[in-house]
């Protein structure tokens, strides 16, 4: 690599930290009325939030005609509100979470995706506008778990996570 490669390399690595803390700091903010009081009370669980996250990049989670896949802001969002390592704050109190470890909940969405994929091909191919949507009494069921997943036109993944119990379904169903 010559210098100025080198220094566009830098430039970019920093821009894309810089970029990670804003989208972790903003998840952060939305779990709690006082940001100080989350950095007293929470701080282990901040520490394994940032941990995973700055680790993580875009994922492809299926291919397809319509290639599935989690963007970070969205796998930022899944990790701190339904891992009970992370869960942080009072305004997200009584979400569902996983049982599983950062690395395990990649596994358990691309299983959950490839499960429903030709499903989900095949509603892209007839509704190329609208967000594919598994909820309530029509969320995956995977491995002694239901799942909801919302998918948004271009692929992206929006929202993942476990039911706990048939009353989330139902509310869920009546939203």
């Amino acid at each position: 690599m010559t210098e100025p490669e080198v220094t566009e390399f830098v430039k970019l690595s920093v821009d894309k930290r810089l970029h990670k803390k804003k989208v972790i700091d903003l998840e952060i903010q939305k779990s709690h009325e006082k940001i100080k009081e989350i950095a007293d009370h929470y701080e282990v669980q901040l520490e394994e939030l940032k941990k995973a996250c700055y680790k993580f990049d875009e994922e492809i989670i299926a291919l397809g005609e319509i290639p599935i896949y989690l963007p970070f802001d969205r796998f930022v969002h899944i990790y701190a509100r339904h891992t009970s390592e992370t869960q942080i704050g009072d305004r997200f109190s009584g979400k569902t979470v996983f049982q599983y470890k950062y690395e395990d909940i990649l596994h358990v969405l691309k299983m959950v995706v490839n499960q429903d994929r030709q499903n989900i091909q095949e509603f892209f191919r007839q509704n190329p506008e609208m967000a594919y949507l598994r909820m309530g009494q029509r969320a995956i069921y995977v491995d002694g778990t239901y799942y909801r997943l919302q998918i948004e036109p271009d692929g992206s993944i929006k929202d993942f996570h476990p039911y706990n119990n048939n009353e989330e379904k139902e509310a869920d169903k009546q939203n």
